[in-house]
Order: C-alpha cells, then sequence, then structure tokens
C-alpha cells in the first residue's frame, strides 16, 4: 500500500498501516483488541473541498477513525457499537461518505469518511460490520434474495437494484415501500423519490439526492442514492405528522444515553403502507426487548 494512491485501500494489519495513522489508532485500541477492517483513504483534492486522509478500523467492540489533515495534525472519532446510532451510506457518481453517527461528550456527533466509488465496497463491507456489531452477530448466513425480489418486483429499475443491493448482509426482507419525490407550491422538490424497507434487524431508507435546482420543470436525472440503516436495536419509537401535501415521519433513535430523530417526507398516498411496516417494525422492537430482558434473568 501506497500513501500516494487515489483510491482507498485494504489494510491488513494495525503494523502495516502508515504514520501517523499506526501510532494514533495503536494509542486507542486496548492490548487484546484486534481489527476486524482497515481501510486506509487518501486525501481528496477538488475544486471546492479538500477532504482529510483517513484510516478506518471496525474492532471487535467498535469502531475508530483517524484523520490526518493538511498540516499534519490528527484527529479521531471513536465509539463502542453500544453507543452507535445509525449507519448511512452515500454513492453517488464518483462521491461516496460513509457516515456513523455516535453518542460521545453529552451529544449526539457524527464521523464522516469520503471515498472514490471506485472502492464502495471495502465501505459497504465496513458499514455491514457496523452493524452486525450493533447486533452482536458474529456469523452472518446467506438471507432469501427471492422474496426480496418479490417483494420489491415493479418497481423503478433504479430503486429495485438500490433496494437488493442495500440489504444488511444476511438479513431477511420483510416489507417495503417506494415513493416518488414530494412537491410543493409552483413544483418546488420537498424531498426526493426514496424506499423504506424493513428487514429483520434494521428500518432501511434508501432516497435520491434532494433537488438543487428549484423548478420541477428543470427535470435532470439524479444518479445514486443515500441508504440509511436504523437498527432495530435503536429504534425508540415513531411519530407521524400529516399536511396536505406531505406526511412527516419521524423515526427516533436512541443509544443508552442519547437520541437523534431522523426525518422523512413522503405523499399522503403512501402512508398505509409506511404505516403497516412501521406498525410490524416496532412489534419486532418489542419482541427484541422481551428477548434480551428473558436472557438477562
Amino acid at each position: 500500500m501506497s500513501r500516494g494512491d487515489r483510491f482507498s485501500s485494504r489494510v491488513r494489519t494495525v503494523q502495516e498501516a502508515p504514520e501517523p495513522f499506526r501510532g494514533v489508532l495503536l494509542g486507542h485500541l486496548s492490548v487484546q483488541e484486534s481489527a476486524r477492517l482497515l481501510v486506509y483513504g487518501p486525501p481528496d483534492h477538488n475544486l471546492s473541498t479538500i477532504s482529510p486522509g483517513t484510516l478506518l478500523a471496525v474492532t471487535e467492540r467498535g469502531w475508530v477513525t483517524v484523520y490526518e489533515h493538511e498540516d499534519g495534525t490528527t484527529a479521531v472519532a471513536e465509539a463502542s457499537f453500544r453507543d452507535t446510532l445509525l449507519v448511512q451510506l452515500t454513492l453517488i457518481l464518483l462521491y461516496g461518505q460513509l457516515r456513523l453517527d455516535y453518542w460521545a461528550g453529552g451529544a449526539v456527533r457524527s464521523a464522516m469518511v469520503r471515498f472514490n466509488t471506485v472502492m464502495a465496497g471495502l465501505y459497504e463491507e465496513a458499514a455491514f460490520l457496523v452493524l452486525d456489531g450493533i447486533d452482536s452477530v458474529s456469523h452472518v448466513s446467506e438471507g432469501d434474495l427471492e422474496q426480496a425480489v418479490a417483494l420489491v418486483a415493479g418497481w423503478p429499475l433504479k430503486f429495485l437494484n438500490a433496494a437488493l443491493r442495500s440489504l444488511p448482509r444476511g438479513q431477511q426482507l420483510l416489507e417495503a415501500t417506494h415513493w416518488l419525490a414530494v412537491h410543493g407550491r409552483f413544483g418546488r422538490e420537498l424531498a426526493p423519490a426514496a424506499a423504506l424497507l424493513l428487514t429483520d434487524s434494521a428500518v432501511v431508507l434508501v432516497s435520491e439526492e434532494k433537488a438543487q435546482w428549484w423548478m420541477r420543470s428543470r427535470n435532470r436525472t439524479k444518479y445514486g442514492d443515500i441508504t440509511t440503516y436504523l437498527p432495530l436495536r435503536r429504534l425508540a419509537g415513531f411519530s407521524v405528522s400529516q399536511q396536505e401535501r406531505f406526511h412527516m415521519l419521524r423515526l427516533h433513535v436512541g443509544a443508552t444515553r442519547g437520541q437523534e430523530t431522523l426525518e422523512v417526507l413522503f405523499p399522503p398516498e403512501t402512508w398505509p403502507a409506511a404505516s403497516q411496516l412501521m406498525d410490524r417494525a416496532m412489534q419486532r422492537v418489542r419482541q427484541t426487548h422481551i428477548h434480551c430482558a428473558g436472557s438477562r434473568s
């Protein structure tokens, strides 16, 4: 591995990571702790932003991200699986971003790693390892792809492919609903087209990027998608507010010490399917809590 590489790369061991990443990471790992995945991302320079070089480590207990800035200084974001709230993966053309929301220092924080989508597979692997860690899963079996395909049959090809690709490893697709973009007065886009999925361990939101233009008449093709994973172990509840042009679904996501809310706009006609999906999700949440309480007793 060379630090001059343009794309992210897998690092086999902490000792093979370049400095200053290696030294900083070793200072944040316990003696007994090993890394299940290490991904080095080179700094990215474009016309608008400069993204620092990164080293992302997923361990047995959580994850650590080390950033190196242009001036040589470093910063660290880290959390245990217990304090991790949600995982979000953005893949739009050549732009990719992995976002991890977590609780630290009395507040909800976000760690973000940007990358070229040529190496998106490494960050998808990291996202799924974090989800496995939240669910305390060490072995992953294959899900039922045939059932998943049946649930999304008839969807626009873009969302059909995105829904199947975004399924966490080994998880079964139980419910799925899709809707078109929500528009306000004069055709202004209020929220992009999206899909809501329920697996046996997570609520998954797949959405297009929101339009950057104001008028609906300027209809442009959108590329890629943003996938947000809300583990059922973190789903504290949901609420809905209804307006004439759209409904607002608020998903309350909590960890051991903190909570955040994810807001989702969708057309009113989608509410019956979305309501059914969320009711079933909360049933699974309650079942999970009962099972965990029984295990502790």
